[in-house]
């Protein structure tokens, strides 16, 4: 129970469980196993005039270690202190399953529910193996313990594992999942649902992941495609193409792979600017397009935008940066989800863990930077493309507490057909902040329900 808490740690990649009580967010050990039976081990503990729980021999000898030599359940009963029954009232909060891959060995079991442990263990995504012995399996077969362990040590942590559990960032279970090569990169991508094609490209601070409430809803009815750009994510990182020119070719190539030829396309922050050079590049290929809350290079009012003090990362980047930031990600991190958010809270905890997994990876923040020392290429090629103005459906999609009125403003000086939309009480993170009027903005959009020029959504 203690490591679903403690295992937040940021230098915790991975939790075994033994024979565990593993709390929910919220929940105390006696919330957790109150809907199962009682065992007969817990039945043996009675709480003294202090509150402290032990087991009698009898409980010992059957319940907690019965498959140990007499002599061994001796020493167990003599060093088996007792412990305080109101930590059983404790509640987790944060509980480190949802955001770190798990193991849990099951036993077979008389101080829990055999029945529990096995619900638990599923629930969390352990991967999960069974052992025919008592409670305490380090000490009856200690070397089948310890190649879980060994197991969990060797397995290199991803995010994709922490997201089994964090349901802002699961898929359904009709996506899959595989990597696809593209021009100098090999693209992550996840793919689910029929019908029309529609693209979602993540921006800094996020990867894919954070598109899954919405790819969830948009699968109903489309063929949902979500890569993680180069140099992020689970994507490859080349020592260069981080242009978006580039990157817009990466995202061609992979739907020509998928085998789709036309898409929506659907961008955040980086993601935006992405989308908007793959609309341009490819606009008898785009169907639709969805700038969200992003200025874009090269694009008016881009000169006064960029002047913005909050804006001197599009600048910071080298071989001093990435050293200054090395081990440090989540503070730099931080900065983001705290400073562009309408309420920092709501990117919480599991969140804000789960995707500084992604930029600590080796190569992942020197990837993140070049992102941004594109700009000025971008700038250029972006202004070159402006001249032809798109002619695709356009939302242009901006959080009120950040970029707002600007990105319509932005997108009708680079496209004829432009719809506003305004996310009231949001800042910058809007698929953490209002994930429900940014989902129903975007299929409005999609399903040509959109026929006013201004739109403002949330709450």
């Amino acid at each position: 129970m203690v490591i679903s808490e403690a295992g937040n740690d940021p230098k915790v990649t991975g939790l075994v469980y033994v024979a565990a009580i593993v709390p929910d967010e919220g929940q105390s050990a006696g919330d957790v196993v109150k809907p199962y039976p009682p065992s007969p081990g817990l039945a043996e503990a009675k709480p003294d005039a202090a509150g402290f729980l032990s087991l009698s021999r009898k409980g010992i000898d059957e319940d907690f270690v019965p498959d140990l030599p007499p002599a061994e359940r001796a020493i167990v009963y003599a060093t088996q202190g007792p412990w305080n029954s109101a930590c059983l009232a404790d509640k987790v909060s944060v509980p480190a399953w949802t955001t770190k891959p798990s193991w849990y060995i099951a036993v077979n079991d008389r101080m829990l529910s055999s029945e529990y442990e096995q619900a638990i263990a599923k629930h969390i995504h352990a991967t999960t193996t069974t052992l025919p012995t008592g409670h305490v399996p380090m000490l009856s077969t200690p070397k089948d313990v310890a190649a879980v362990i060994i197991e969990a040590a060797n397995t290199p942590f991803t995010a994709l594992d922490a997201a089994h559990a964090s349901a802002q960032s699961v898929f359904p279970a009709n996506f899959r999942t595989q990597e696809i090569q593209a021009d100098g990169a090999t693209i992550h991508v996840r793919v689910g649902g029929q019908g029309p094609a529609v693209v979602l490209l993540h921006g800094f601070g996020d990867t894919g992941d954070m598109w899954a409430l919405m790819a969830a809803e948009l699968a109903h009815d489309h063929r949902v495609v979500v890569p993680d750009l180069r140099g992020m994510g689970l994507s490859s990182h080349p020592a260069g193409g981080y242009d978006k020119k580039t990157q817009a070719a990466d995202i061609r190539s992979v739907l020509t792979q998928l085998g789709i030829d036309h898409a929506a396309i659907v961008g955040h922050d980086i993601g935006a600017t992405v989308a908007y050079a793959y609309a341009a590049r490819y606009p008898d290929k785009t169907d639709r397009l969805v700038v969200m809350d992003a200025p874009v290079p090269g694009i008016p009012p881009w000169d006064e935008i960029v002047r913005s003090p909050a804006l001197w990362h599009f600048s910071f980047g080298g071989p001093d940066a990435e050293r200054l930031v090395a081990g440090r990600e989540r503070i730099y991190l931080d900065r983001f989800w705290n400073e562009f958010a309408g309420d920092p809270s709501k990117i919480d905890e599991a969140t804000r863990v789960h995707y500084t997994a992604f930029y600590a990876r080796p190569g992942a923040m020197h990837s993140a930077f070049a992102q941004f020392l594109s700009i000025p290429k971008d700038a250029e090629d972006n202004k070159v493309s402006m001249t032809t103005k798109l002619t695709m459906p356009v939302l242009a999609i901006g959080a009120a507490k950040a970029f707002g009125a600007n990105v319509a403003i932005v997108m009708r000086n680079a496209a004829d057909n432009v719809t506003e939309a305004l996310i009231a009480n949001s800042g910058h993170w809007l698929m953490d902040e209002q994930p429900t009027a940014t989902i129903a903005a975007v299929r409005n959009f999609l399903d040509r329900k959109t026929t006013t020029q201004s739109l403002k959504l949330g709450k």
